[in-house]
């Protein structure tokens, strides 16, 4: 049985074993408190989202203009949208219709970074603001310098297109040098690239072909990096898929395949833990994990969504946003509606109210709610000070003990002592056992089942993340007539609780 704390850092060293006496009830019972020296997923998975290089920058900023562009080029921006939706007559319609194809076809005239530039040169209206009047309007959950002096309008874009958005601003964060570009291109290259939450896969797989076309408009000259990509991924049947799962991976190999012999660069796209067929496996040289939505790309985002100028009150609004992790943890439906927000203010803090709401724990039980003896206490106690130590920025990750191995009989309290933990760091529990996986038969659908929950974990960070009969996952050397599915099992468990 054992429980562990879902962090965002790298492994701790070794700690030797602590065998304690622990009572919940008043009745002595044993328990054992081992802290383990392993994180229980990959630590670069676990890696805190950090801020963008000057280099990723350089190409996140314009590729986030060209998508925005691109979209206002075929629906506008908010006030264009609500403007046009007023009554006209046939002839007054076919008229405008006219008149904005012959400014579209003058405009693709212009090269498409100049476009793209052209819309963000508007003066703020804080420059002509008193100091007084920039936190009045703050206030007002109104962004002075996002919005144009003449008019106050800050040229909101009619429902962005998040999910575009999102992939290509965390892909451009993977690409701090040239060296890194120069990997990703390279003839007949394959790129693992892991996306952290398995529910983004298909969202990711589709947005990189049109990122990656992005790219290649960006380069000077248009074409000479980005090109003669193989996009694919490791799929799932869905509910209307008339395939198989076995049928969707054949699908995946083959074209793998073709991709390699045709000497096409493969960027294959999967979960973490997702494997890559044999003829993947021989020319991939390197494995990319997609940084998570962070605080400075929402920033980077918003430059482009809701701001005529290139500017908004960037630590007013790095105030207002949640903290990475709990901005990871927000699901990407909940990110796309506070996007729908009229100004930066009050997307940062629509998108702070949802983390809030998520992390409520109304009536969680506490470690002050239960009774430990004192040898107890004294570590777990100590293990939740860490937590908020690293919480505050006054601990490193590598001093925080990651993992807790708990053991002892039926009812004596182990799963309450993990419920208390998740209750006193103020994070979720995501519990789940041997039997809850097994149940889905498969080896692969319960592997599958077992991946989602430490997903979730860490999609929830800091968490406690809680698994029970871990006693039923019996040796792999263990011979009998299940050995087989017992050794991918294993080995399915181990890839998820042990770093790399």
């Amino acid at each position: 049985m054992r429980w562990s704390l879902a962090g965002t850092h790298p492994p701790l060293p070794k700690q030797p074993k602590v065998t304690i006496d622990a009572s919940l009830t008043g009745r002595p019972s044993p328990l054992s408190l081992t802290p383990r020296s392993r994180n229980m997923t990959s630590s670069s998975l676990n890696a805190r989202a950090s801020a963008p290089t000057q280099h990723a920058l350089s190409i996140m900023r314009p590729l986030l203009r060209q998508i925005a562009l691109w979209q206002r080029e075929r629906h506008g921006t908010a006030k264009d949208v609500n403007e046009n939706s007023c009554d006209f007559d046939d002839t007054e319609i076919e008229e405008t219709k006219r008149e904005t194809a012959s400014a579209r076809v003058d405009a693709l005239a212009v090269p498409v970074k100049e476009r793209a530039d052209a819309f963000f040169k508007a003066k703020t209206a804080a420059s002509r603001m008193s100091q007084a009047e920039i936190a009045e309007w703050l206030q007002a959950r109104e962004d002075p310098w996002a919005a144009e002096a003449d008019t106050f309008d800050n040229g909101q874009l009619y429902r962005p297109h998040i999910r575009f958005l999102t992939s290509a601003a965390r892909f451009a964060a993977l690409l701090n040098s040239p060296e890194d570009i120069e990997r990703i291109n390279r003839r007949r290259s394959c790129t693992h690239l892991i996306v952290p939450i398995a529910d983004q896969i298909s969202t990711v797989a589709t947005a990189m072909d049109f990122v990656l076309e992005w790219l290649e408009d960006q380069e000077e000259p248009v074409g000479s990096t980005w090109r003669n990509f193989h996009i694919t991924t490791d799929h799932t049947p869905s509910a209307k898929s008339r395939l198989s799962s076995r049928e969707l991976q054949k699908d995946y190999s083959e074209s793998m395949a073709a991709a390699v012999r045709e000497g096409r660069k493969i960027i294959a796209v999967t979960a973490f833990g997702g494997s890559l067929p044999g003829v993947a496996r021989a020319v991939c040289e390197q494995a990319l994990v997609l940084p998570p939505l962070s605080r400075e790309l929402c920033i980077e985002i918003l430059r482009v969504t809701h701001t005529k100028t290139g500017q908004l009150a960037e630590e007013f609004i790095l105030d207002l946003l949640p903290e990475d992790p709990d901005l990871t943890g927000l699901p990407l439906e909940v990110v796309e509606g506070a996007f729908q927000e009229g100004t930066t203010v009050r997307v940062a803090k629509a998108l702070a109210c949802a983390a809030n709401r998520l992390r409520m724990l109304p009536g969680a039980t506490t470690l002050d709610d239960i009774v430990l003896n004192e040898s107890v206490a004294t570590p777990v106690n100590q293990l939740v000070d860490d937590i908020r130590d690293w919480q505050a920025g006054r601990l490193t990750w590598k001093d925080v003990s990651s993992s807790i191995l708990l053991y002892g009989p039926p009812g004596n309290g182990k799963t309450l002592l993990a419920t208390a933990l998740a209750g006193s760091i103020g994070g979720p529990l995501v519990a789940t056992s041997y039997s809850d996986c097994q149940q889905h038969g498969h080896q692969g659908d319960m592997l599958k089942a077992l991946s989602r929950k430490v997903e979730e974990a860490v999609r929830l960070a800091p968490s406690v993340f809680f698994l029970d009969e871990l006693d039923s996952f019996t040796p792999r050397d263990k011979p009998g007539r299940s050995s087989d599915y017992i050794v991918g099992v294993v080995n399915g468990l181990l890839e998820l609780i042990l770093p790399h």
